[in-house]
């Protein structure tokens, strides 16, 4: 869970003419159906709702670095459990929490 909750802990702050304005927290999910990965604002349910289904299918992703690509997470449980044991199912490198934001699927161009 604490990995979940670091993955959904990403905020930043823009700021215009002096103001700031508070930008949504990001999270990187990996759909179970689709298999794809999408940029979402995160959310504290999983898993969580995908916009286009109104399904539960979206759980935090993980990046490989070897692979450079988007993995799904570990469960929570597991993750508190051994946090080493998040491996790329490929390559079996330690998976890590950020990486470079997937592009968006075709459809969404």
């Amino acid at each position: 869970m604490a990995a979940a909750l670091a993955l959904m802990g990403l905020l930043s702050l823009v700021g215009c003419g002096g103001s700031e304005v508070a930008v949504p927290p990001q999270a990187v999910y990996f759909d179970t159906a689709s298999k794809q990965v999408m940029v979402l604002p995160a959310s504290g349910e999983y898993p969580a709702i995908h916009p286009a289904t109104g399904q539960p299918t979206l759980v935090p992703a993980m990046h490989c670095p070897q692979c450079v690509a988007w993995r799904q997470a570990p469960p929570p449980e597991q993750l508190n459990r051994a946090a080493a044991s998040a491996r790329c199912p490929r390559c079996k490198t330690p998976l890590q929490l950020d990486g470079p934001l997937p592009a968006a699927p075709e459809a969404e161009r």
